[in-house]
């Protein structure tokens, strides 16, 4: 909190040398390529939509799936591993309002069917503040879910259990939209941090 505007920050480590670690260096690099796509005039749904697409690479390289990271998409795989919305505006409120709405006015512009947990659908614009928040979970209930599904013959189960103690991965940053940039403040505070 300050000057009473809120943060959102989370991050994920691990201790020691495992094949965690991994992961949740590819997930800081996805959360860094996300949080750069927040421009002026962007659909913030389009982030979104990419981070499924950044998940599921992450998923092949990872050898948690055996197809390509396109059918991993079309059969809705990420949304087992990533299962909420890529962010939300931050403001006075941790999540504050006005992020399924497409103008001042209040019109509605909910959530697409297939990504429910999306918590905004605006389109982005200068002095704006979003987090980004790319996750990838091993969740029980989701994982039981996908092995008594058809596209369980997908997935490489082995590995799955190799990750599975872990738990999961969020890094989530806080940026600033400029008109000409963007300022991510949970970067810019690690740096200051040393």
């Amino acid at each position: 909190n300050y000057n009473g505007y809120a943060a959102d920050i989370t991050r994920t480590y691990t201790v020691g040398d495992n094949p965690f670690k991994g992961l949740i260096s590819e997930l800081d690099k996805l959360t860094l390529s996300l949080a750069s796509r927040l421009k002026p005039g962007v659909d913030y749904a389009d982030i979104h939509l990419a981070a499924h697409e950044g998940i599921a690479d992450v998923l092949v390289q990872a050898g948690l799936v055996n197809m390509s990271a396109e059918d991993c998409l079309a059969q809705g795989i990420t949304r087992t591993f990533f299962p909420h919305g890529i962010g939300h505006f931050l403001g006075l409120q941790v999540h504050d309002v006005g992020g399924l709405v497409m103008d001042d006015r209040g019109t509605p512009k909910p959530a697409p069917d297939d990504h429910p947990f999306l918590r905004c659908t605006r389109t982005v614009e200068a002095r704006q503040v979003f987090t980004i928040e790319p996750g990838l979970y091993f969740i029980e209930s989701l994982l039981a879910d996908l092995k008594s599904s058809e596209s369980s013959k997908y997935i490489n189960w082995d590995v799955v259990d190799t990750y599975r103690p872990y738990g999961g991965i969020r890094i989530e940053d806080n940026i600033i939209v400029h008109r000409d940039n963007n300022e991510n403040m949970t970067r810019a505070a690690e740096r200051l941090a040393g």
